[in-house]
């Protein structure tokens, strides 16, 4: 597609106006959208408006009939079309996000940088994902196989928020982690360890594990989360002893539960963690 709109160079030029890509939705519409906005010669994107409007969608079709009469596709390839289309609007999308972002000003950019953080973090660091991530490490990690039973008793509710801060002295984002009110220190600890194993496999690549985005820095934060949910029918020893003494001895009995200490159940190998 950069050829066919001219070189790298020009990819981001507005060759298309809003009006040209409104005159043409009507167009568009009334083809059942069959007609051609352009053809190869004067092969143009709009970027402008939405990356899947009228104007769009019908270049794509120009390359596409392109693209399959070069590389000799059978007229019932329709598969293999689709593929090309899917492929084509694809970076039709990438560069009208590339066209809207180099025109956002200094504010701007940093207020889509926080949006984008935020919305990646609902999946990347979720309490589901970061349980996940750790369990996949005793799978990956025969030293660590041990603990999955351990990691199982405790789930997903068990896992620590974060919060996002920014490292003045490097401009790094780091987040601080907030561990629940409820949780034992110990626990916190043994948890934290999962996370510096990743991290170590990540940068060695030592388990293949380099893709997708950069590790997160996590330190340690000052304080509880905010959160009052608690697990309940865990060790005794996994809840933190001030908490624990903070409930009352009913709500204790009912709803926390807790079973019988089990000290050495949430414990790493020793020679493994030196």
């Amino acid at each position: 597609m950069t050829q066919s709109l001219g070189g790298s160079d020009k990819v981001l030029q507005v060759n298309v106006t809003q009006q040209e890509a409104a005159q043409f939705d009507a167009i568009w519409a009334n083809s059942h959208g069959t007609a051609d906005c352009c053809n190869m010669v004067n092969f143009r994107i709009c970027l402008l408006g939405p990356p899947a409007c009228s104007w769009n969608k019908s270049a794509a079709a120009v390359l596409v009939r392109h693209l399959a009469s070069e590389f000799r596709y059978s007229d019932d390839d329709y598969e293999g079309r689709k593929v090309l289309e899917t492929a084509i609007m694809t970076h039709i999308r990438t560069l009208h996000g590339q066209y809207s972002q180099q025109n956002l000003t200094e504010a701007e950019r940093e207020s889509k940088r926080k949006k984008d953080v935020k919305e990646s973090r609902k999946v990347t660091v979720s309490w589901s994902f970061l349980w996940e991530s750790r369990r996949n490490l005793t799978f990956d990690v025969p030293e660590l196989e041990g603990q999955r039973a351990a990691l199982d008793s405790l789930g997903i509710d068990t896992m620590s928020s974060d919060k996002e801060l920014q490292d003045l002295s490097t401009g790094q984002v780091i987040y601080q982690i907030k561990p629940p009110a409820w949780r034992a220190l110990f626990l916190t600890n043994w948890l934290c360890f999962f996370d510096k194993v990743y991290w170590h496999k990540r940068f060695s690549n030592a388990i293949g594990a380099n893709r997708g985005n950069t590790p997160r820095v996590h330190v340690p934060g000052s304080g509880f989360s905010t959160s009052k949910a608690f697990p309940s029918c865990l060790p005794r020893n996994t809840y933190r002893p001030e908490w624990l003494a903070s409930q009352t001895p009913a709500d204790v009995s009912m709803n926390v539960q807790p079973l019988p200490k089990m000290p050495d159940f949430y414990k790493h190998d020793e020679a493994y963690v030196a």
